[in-house]
C-alpha cells in the first residue's frame, strides 16, 4: 500500500448510527450538470468536495477520505471503477449512488467492494444526512517548561588492578607422538564394471482437461476458465475480463468475449462438468457450482 494510500481512513456509518466526520470527498460522476447537483447537496462548511472524471478518479482517490460514485448513466463504468479502486488498495469508503435499484446491480457493486449502495431520488440528501461537518482543531496547549536537571555526581576512581602473573612456557611436545604411518594405495583391483546409460523417456504430450475430463478448449477457454475459477461464485465484470486477455477494452473486446464464453458454456455442459458458467448480459460473467 502506497504512502498515499495510508492517509486516507474513513467510513460512511449505516443508517441509525452516529454521523461521520469527513473532510475530504471526492464525487465521481458522468455528467458536469449531475456532479455540480450533487456537490450542492453534500456541500458543507470545512468539508472539501472535488469533482472528477471516471479515468482519472483512481489518481485523485488517494487524496480523499471517500470515494461517491455516480452509477446513474454507466453502470459498467461505476462497477469497473469500484474493483479498480479495491484492487489499488484504496482503504476509504466508497458509496455508490443511483435514481432506480437494479437487483444485479446491487448485488455486483457490494462484490467488488463497495462499502453501501444508496438508491432513490434522495440518495445524495440521505447521504448528507450520515455525513456531520468536520469537528474544528483544538487549541494548542502551552507546555510547561522541564525542571532543570541536577548535575550528576563526580563519578568515582577506579580501583587499580593487580598485575597478572606471567604466563608459564608450554611444555615440550613429543612429535613422534603425532606422527603416523601414511596409507598404502592398493594395487591390482579389478575394474568398475560398465554402467550403461539409458536415455529417459520423453513425458507425455500435455492435454487440455477441465475437472479432470477431456475437452476440446481452446487456449482462450482455458484462460477465461482459470480467470473465473479465482473469483468462483462471484461476477467478474466484462471490461476487467477483457483487459486480462487482450490489454485492452473497448467494443470489439466485448464481442470477442461474448462470443468465446457462449462457446466455453456449450463446451462445459457437454462435457457435464460439476460447474456451470452464466453469462450477464451487460454486466459480466459468474462461474457457478451446480447443485
Amino acid at each position: 500500500m502506497s504512502a498515499m494510500y495510508a492517509s486516507a481512513a474513513a467510513a460512511v456509518p449505516p443508517p441509525g448510527s452516529a454521523p461521520a466526520a469527513i473532510e475530504q470527498l471526492l464525487l465521481i460522476s458522468s455528467t458536469y450538470a449531475r456532479a455540480q447537483a450533487t456537490a450542492a447537496v453534500l456541500e458543507h462548511e470545512g468539508r472539501r468536495i472535488r469533482t472528477s472524471s471516471f479515468h482519472r478518479a483512481v489518481e485523485e482517490a488517494p487524496y480523499a477520505h471517500a470515494v461517491i460514485i455516480d452509477a446513474e448513466g454507466d453502470v459498467q463504468a461505476a462497477l469497473t471503477l469500484c474493483a479498480s479502486l479495491r484492487q489499488q488498495g484504496y482503504p476509504g469508503a466508497v458509496v455508490v449512488l443511483m435514481d432506480a435499484p437494479q437487483e444485479l446491480a446491487l448485488a455486483a457493486f457490494h462484490e467488488v467492494g463497495a462499502d453501501q449502495v444508496l438508491t432513490g431520488p434522495q440518495a445524495a440528501t440521505e447521504l448528507a444526512a450520515r455525513l456531520r461537518p468536520p469537528a474544528p482543531a483544538p487549541a494548542p496547549t502551552q507546555v510547561a517548561a522541564p525542571a532543570p536537571v541536577a548535575a550528576p555526581a563526580p563519578a568515582m576512581a577506579p580501583a587499580p588492578v593487580a598485575a597478572s602473573a606471567p604466563l608459564m612456557a608450554p611444555a615440550p611436545v613429543d612429535e613422534l607422538a603425532f606422527s603416523a604411518p601414511r596409507p598404502q594405495l592398493h594395487e591390482g583391483l579389478p575394474p568398475l564394471p560398465a554402467v550403461e546409460v539409458v536415455a529417459p523417456t520423453p513425458p507425455p504430450a500435455p492435454t487440455v482437461s477441465a475437472y479432470g475430463l477431456p475437452t476440446d478448449l481452446s487456449r482462450l477457454e482455458f484462460e477465461v476458465l482459470a480467470l473465473l475459477s479465482q473469483r468462483r461464485g462471484s461476477i467478474v465484470v466484462t471490461q476487467e475480463l477483457a483487459a486480462a486477455l487482450w490489454g485492452e477494452d473497448d467494443r470489439r473486446a466485448r464481442k470477442k468475449l461474448e462470443a468465446l464464453a457462449n462457446g466455453l458454456r456449450d463446451k462445459l455442459e457437454a462435457a457435464r462438468a460439476p460447474e456451470k458458467l452464466t453469462v450477464i448480459r451487460g454486466l459480466g460473467l459468474r462461474l457457478d457450482p451446480i447443485v
